[in-house]
């Protein structure tokens, strides 16, 4: 209760004062998760203490997850397309230089024929 008074009076003694669980954990010397999973009553409690205008929004929160979560979904599947594109030009760039050391293997044998015959 007294880490509640002083986050709340703007008095910390062991945290920057924010005015959320993790700092309440923090001032009042707790791992977080004794407030979150085992005394959720003084987290509660301390969200009910807060200033409307600092009270966490769980609607807002859940829709901007919500929102989050579909921004995820679009760019994965733009990813996996990315990575097909990047494949197939792989394999073109691949045929491509095997041509290229074709054309210059042909190349350095008709070289070697115009030798050939420039000696004849």
């Amino acid at each position: 209760m007294e880490a509640i008074e002083r986050l709340l009076t703007g008095r910390p003694l062991w945290s920057d004062g924010s005015l959320n669980v993790k700092t309440l954990a923090l001032e009042a010397k707790l791992g977080r998760h004794i407030l979150t999973q085992k005394h959720t009553d003084l987290r509660d409690l301390f969200r009910e203490k807060l200033p409307a205008s600092q009270r966490p929004d769980n609607d807002r929160e859940i829709e901007q997850r919500a929102a989050n979560d579909s921004k995820l979904v679009r760019i994965r599947e733009q990813l996996a397309v990315e990575r097909q594109l990047n494949q197939s030009l792989i394999a073109q760039l691949a045929i491509a230089l095997l041509r290229i050391e074709d054309l210059e293997r042909r190349a350095a044998q008709a070289d070697r024929k115009r030798g050939l015959n420039a000696v004849d």
